[in-house]
């Protein structure tokens, strides 16, 4: 209600003087905090914890994780989940829409602001933080026009080149969204990936073993008072071999040309060659298409559906649109939805892998999944997350 209201009649949001706004109240923010004498203490609820987007994990020490609220920060945790604390509350946007964690050094941190999931309306970011000492300060290291930043990866072979997908600007067509290299650690951003005005990077995946292979998605999305965009003409699979610095857009036999809707990617860590590309649909009655490589990406194949649960998908596709495979057995499939449905074959046979959501024992609309083993997996919802050993 709040951005519908300040469309009208224009049907533009005053995207600036949002930001200004954020910034004012951010800056107000940290004086009260430092001159009050104020105690609180936590009331609860504690059975739900708002939508979170992503999840990152310490690269030697498991116990301590990053989670990422659609619009409440930055969490961490350090003795395996049993209790969290915000690290960002000081940043003006509380929006985050992925995490990357450093490789090589643990301590290093880079979130990327902004709601991936563009809903109804839009929590808006502005670009992407780093951390250096584990969350306990930030430093900021720009791209503020991109709005919201999707994915993060890092180059495990020159961990100064980072990756930034974005999704742009819901509200105006513009030219500052797609991907964006840094060669030197967040000092400057190039952007080697533009598709179109109203389409940005959505998913971006690496190959376990070979870093330089990089392989992104995109997504068309608009939306205003006036236009709710979730199909484009151009909602591809594009792949890098040099980290980044150039793109092919993949075809042998991906459904490229048609309109789309939201479009997901995986690779499995243990066959790195198999991937699979999730083309969501949006009328709540049409599997989503799913298709499959052995060899890299040169040759996709259509899976045909069998006991796929369209009504656990729901009737917004866009919303959900990822696709997870199990790191040690490639035929093992996880997409989340309103529930979350599980394959064992490859994606032919389908059933759900949570009670059903009504029942709220795992809150409905799955966004996340991180696998710690085949059978530990943290599962991010719009009630929170949630965990299964």
């Amino acid at each position: 209600d709040f951005i519908l209201q300040r469309t009208y009649p224009n049907s533009t949001f005053e995207i600036n003087t949002y930001k200004l706004a954020l910034n004012d109240a951010a800056s107000r923010a940290a004086v009260e905090r430092s001159s009050s004498v104020i105690s609180w203490q936590l009331e609860g609820p504690g059975n739900i914890g708002g939508r979170f987007n992503c999840l990152a994990v310490h690269p030697t020490n498991p116990n301590i994780m990053f989670a990422g609220s659609a619009n409440g920060g930055v969490w961490k945790t350090i003795d395996n989940g049993a209790t969290w604390l915000p690290i960002t509350d000081m940043l003006p946007y509380q929006a985050i829409g992925a995490i990357a964690i450093n490789p090589n050094d643990g301590n290093e941190i880079w979130i990327g602001t902004g709601d991936v999931n563009i809903s109804g309306t839009m929590y808006a970011g502005d670009g992407v933080y780093k951390s250096l000492d584990g969350g306990v300060t930030w430093a900021y290291l720009g791209l503020s026009n991109t709005y919201v930043v999707s994915s993060i990866v890092f180059n495990t072979a020159n961990d100064n080149e980072v990756l930034i997908g974005t999704m742009g600007n819901q509200f105006n067509r513009d030219n500052n969204r797609g991907m964006y290299r840094t060669v030197n650690s967040g000092a400057s951003f190039t952007n080697t990936l533009f598709v179109n005005d109203s389409t940005g990077v959505i998913d971006m995946i690496q190959h376990p073993t070979t870093p330089s292979i990089v392989y992104a998605t995109s997504f068309s999305r608009i939306r205003t008072d006036r236009e709710s965009l979730t199909l484009g003409t151009e909602v591809y699979v594009y792949k890098s071999t040099d980290f980044g610095l150039t793109w092919n857009m993949l075809a042998g036999g991906l459904p490229n040309g048609p309109t789309h809707q939201r479009l997901g990617i995986t690779i499995c860590e243990s066959s790195p060659n198999t991937l699979y590309a999730l083309y969501s649909t949006s009328d709540g009655f049409t599997d989503p298409q799913l298709y499959k490589t052995v060899n890299g990406g040169t040759n996709w194949s259509l899976i045909n559906f069998n006991s796929f649960d369209d009504g656990s998908y729901g009737s917004f596709g866009w919303y959900f649109g990822k696709i997870y495979v199990d790191p040690n057995n490639p035929n093992t499939l996880y997409i989340p939805g309103v529930d979350l449905q599980y394959s064992i074959d490859g994606g032919v046979n389908w059933n759900l892998r949570t009670p059903p959501w009504w029942q709220y024992d795992v809150h409905a609309d799955g966004h996340h999944m991180y696998f710690t083993t085949s059978n530990d997996i943290t599962y991010s919802t719009d009630g929170g997350l949630y965990r299964t050993y």
